[in-house]
């Protein structure tokens, strides 16, 4: 599982959400920071140093690398959230994970899922990639207008943990 945050301002249109003055927040546990397509795509950007704490706000536009202090996905979507973000993108394979209840989950798979009636988005094997990131685009647009319900939230499948760390204890 991929979670990408990306708020998405009222006045952006299609086009790369980080040149439009958007953000992209992804946790240093994510898969994707090993991709090597993501890198290529992002050119000389230094991914190497965290640049928000876990939860931390992100006060300044641009991609951001969020610490996390272990690989839990429901803590990931929690911290994620406490950095102040309109929208949190996944992409999973297999069953879709679950959501967070304050803010928006979407869920995209590849088509490779028996469980594509859960995602927000298939992305098609051997579909253009102008049309994946269109559609893409329009759905996290519609979201953040709210003129689309999450199926997470439709499902009722969401969750919230703050991280304990390393060390922490639960009692």
């Amino acid at each position: 599982m991929v979670p990408i945050v990306l708020p998405y301002g009222r006045d952006a249109r299609h086009g790369e959400v980080l040149a439009e003055g958007g953000s992209v927040v992804v946790p240093r546990s994510a898969s994707l920071l090993s991709s090597s397509a993501f890198r290529e795509t992002l050119g000389s950007v230094d991914m190497s140093a965290d640049t928000l704490a876990y939860g931390e706000l992100a006060a300044q536009p641009g991609l951001h690398i969020m610490a996390m202090p272990t690989p839990h996905f429901v803590e990931a979507i929690t911290g994620l959230g406490g950095s102040g973000v309109d929208i949190i993108l996944v992409l999973a394979d297999g069953a879709a994970p679950q959501g967070h209840p304050m803010i928006p989950t979407l869920e995209v798979t590849t088509g490779e899922s028996s469980f594509e009636a859960d995602f927000d988005l298939v992305l098609l094997p051997g579909q253009k990639l102008s049309e994946a990131t269109a559609d893409l685009l329009d759905l996290l647009r519609d979201t953040w207008q709210g003129a689309y319900l999450p199926r997470a939230v439709a499902r009722g499948s969401h969750d919230f943990q703050v991280t304990r760390g390393h060390l922490g204890v639960s009692l």
